[in-house]
């Protein structure tokens, strides 16, 4: 079977992507996962997953979406889809997380392109210096490759190798909230590490002024909870603080309406039918899963949107071909 690369590489020089839109109408919206802009990613200390491209190749991305697509911020994907355009393809970029690459390396080519994006930031660490969870934990056992690790009375049990800060996040977002804390803080004690201080400047996220002026340049700033907990590993209390208080924060610092959402983690552990609900419950429009897909321009699951995730492997002939074809490369994650 032929890899996603090589199909990719064939419809790219082929010219078949200049011929999608003769069998593919404006019937799907695109919707465009980002997390990281980071240009040297080499001995990156933090989960170098996140790093979704370097600047130049975002650059190449935005020239592509800009020559063959209509981009709108999420919360305005109503109003684009009531304009009744059949043939046109929406597209619409977001960001997870809220890190401060976005303000110095993404914004300002979004902004030479006059394109719009939508960023879903964890609202408690606006501003602060603290180093985000997951970066945390990846963080520590970078640094301590080769030590045993017994957490929990011996449930995760290894010397830490290459592998085990993907394999010790996943166990994290599979346990119940209370326990992912806990553990964490197991592995505080257990290697000696406490957050320092003044954080990490690879892991630190924008500040409100930061935020206000780009919204200000037309960029949507839409909630990723307070502080990018699993929402399905909480107690509805707990769960609609983190709904709520994210959504007030942003449009009390902002003064702009915050209708759009992410869920952290948002797929299968993440994400659920009853969440869905208490998303709508909390006044958003719209919320973005994390599985991969399009969505039906005229049956909008609008708190179940999928998106095409951009990852390092990603490279530009794969792009354009998922972005042309979105049915056909759903097939390849």
């Amino acid at each position: 079977m032929m890899s996603r690369q090589g199909l990719s590489r064939l419809f790219h020089w082929s010219g078949l992507n200049a011929l999608s839109p003769l069998g593919e109408s404006g019937q799907y919206v695109r919707i465009l996962a980002y997390h990281r802009i980071v240009d040297d990613h080499a001995d990156f200390p933090f989960d170098e997953d996140l790093v979704s491209a370097s600047r130049d190749e975002f650059d190449k991305q935005l020239r592509f979406v800009k020559a063959n697509f209509t981009v709108v911020p999420l919360g305005e994907l109503d109003a684009a889809i009531q304009q009744d355009k059949p043939d046109e393809r929406l597209c619409v970029l977001t960001f997870d997380d809220g890190f401060d690459d976005f303000y110095s390396n993404a914004f300002p080519l979004l902004k030479a392109h006059d394109l719009p994006a939508t960023l879903f930031v964890a609202t408690d660490l606006i501003g602060s210096k603290e180093i985000i969870w997951f970066d945390w934990v990846v963080k520590m056992l970078k640094e301590n490759q080769g030590r045993l690790l017994s957490v929990n009375n011996g449930e995760f049990h290894e010397v830490v190798a290459k592998d085990t800060p993907r394999r010790m996040l996943d166990y994290l977002k599979a346990v119940p909230d209370h326990t992912r804390i806990e553990t964490i803080g197991a592995i505080e004690r257990a290697f000696g590490c406490a957050q320092p201080a003044d954080g990490h400047p690879g892991s630190r996220m924008m500040t409100w002024p930061m935020l206000q002026e780009m919204s200000l340049d037309g960029m949507e700033i839409g909630s990723h909870t307070c502080s990018h907990p699993l929402l399905r590993r909480l107690d509805h209390d707990s769960l609609m603080h983190e709904l709520l208080e994210s959504k007030r924060c942003i449009e009390r610092n902002l003064h702009v309406e915050c209708r759009s959402f992410a869920y952290p983690v948002g797929g299968s552990s993440g994400f659920s039918r009853e969440l869905m609900k208490s998303v709508a419950d909390a006044g958003y429009l719209y919320a973005c899963d994390y599985r991969g897909g399009v969505n039906y321009r005229h049956k909008l699951d609008r708190y179940a949107l999928r998106r095409i995730h951009v990852e390092r492997y990603v490279d530009y002939p794969y792009f354009c071909s998922r972005l042309c074809y979105p049915k056909l490369f759903s097939y390849f994650r």
